[in-house]
This record gives structure tokens, C-alpha cells and sequence, in this order.
């Protein structure tokens, strides 16, 4: 990814946003898995909070025993970026949140190739939320707590609001 001078950021992209095409996809997936009478109005992705997953567990006991074989024979062996980037994203997943008229629908996203795989819980249609959240932007949507960078949150605040049913107006009571 270069920036707009011709350099590559030293980051990686890690702050590089989530291309349209890519959302649409998303949101598709979504649709189908929420059995595609339900239209996506908007799809955003954040980190889920930290968990011991089995993933993990394999990682690390498969790394763990390929550094003491690796020990025995007098070598020192040093995890790659794909076994770092297997941890992380094992111990916190992506989670993907997609606006419908229903609610919000909170997905797992699928390590191997980034769509949404599963339905993790489904939230009723108002917003989540009651006052202005602080960076870095975590929010508790069901059982996970999700992390959204600033655009993703922006994003979602702004699909919920256009989404979300006006506030229902109190009726008038009769007292007699």
C-alpha cells in the first residue's frame, strides 16, 4: 500500500480500511446466513475480546514442540509471522457487525479466507450504546466485546442511526 508521496507506512497498513468491494461480500455472506430475506444495510469488522481458543492451544503446543525437538538437536527455532499472526488472531478473532432493519447481527470471521463463517448473536434494532464511546472504541454487543477502529465505529454509529426505528412517543394515558 502506498501513501499518496510514493512511500509504503512502516505499519503495514494496519490502519488500511476495509475495501467496498470486500463489505459487499461481507454483507452478502451475512445476508445468507441470516437466511437472505434479511437485507444488509452495512457490514463493519472489529477485534473481539481476548479468549483462550483451541486454535491458540494448537499453535502454542505445536510451536512448543517443535522448539524442543528443534533444542534437543542444538537449534534454536524462531516463530514466524504466519505462527505470530495464527496467535493473535486465534486469541483475539475478528468479528464482523452487520446492520439490518432486524438488529445487529455480530459474525465470526473466518481466519482462512476472511468472510463471515457463523451467526454469533443477533441484537435487537436500537442502538447499543447510550453515550459517546472513547478511543479505541469497545463496545459490548451480546456476549463479545468488540473492538472498532475510529472509521469502523464512525461507520456503524452512522448505519445504526440511519437503520435504528425513531424513539417510540409515549402514548397519552386517560385517567378517569
Amino acid at each position: 500500500m502506498e501513501v499518496a508521496d510514493g512511500t509504503i507506512p512502516l505499519n503495514g497498513g494496519a490502519d488500511m480500511a476495509m475495501s467496498e468491494r470486500n463489505r459487499a461480500k461481507g454483507a452478502a455472506r451475512v445476508q445468507e446466513l441470516l437466511g437472505g430475506a434479511t437485507p444488509v444495510h452495512d457490514y463493519v469488522v472489529g477485534h473481539g475480546h481476548a479468549r483462550l481458543t483451541t486454535t491458540a492451544v494448537v499453535t502454542l503446543a505445536v510451536f512448543g514442540t517443535a522448539f524442543l525437538v528443534a533444542l534437543a538437536f542444538g537449534q534454536v527455532l524462531i516463530p514466524g509471522v504466519l505462527v505470530v499472526w495464527v496467535g493473535i488472531r486465534a486469541v483475539r478473532p475478528l468479528l464482523g457487525v452487520a446492520v439490518t432493519h432486524r438488529g445487529l447481527a455480530v459474525v465470526h470471521v473466518s481466519m482462512l479466507n476472511g468472510r463471515p463463517s457463523r451467526v454469533v448473536v443477533l441484537l435487537p434494532p436500537v442502538p447499543p450504546w447510550s453515550d459517546a464511546a472513547t478511543a479505541p472504541w469497545t463496545m459490548a454487543l451480546g456476549p463479545e466485546r468488540v473492538r472498532f477502529a475510529k472509521k469502523e465505529y464512525a461507520r456503524l454509529t452512522a448505519a445504526v442511526a440511519a437503520v435504528a426505528p425513531p424513539a417510540a412517543q409515549a402514548a397519552p394515558i386517560n385517567l378517569r
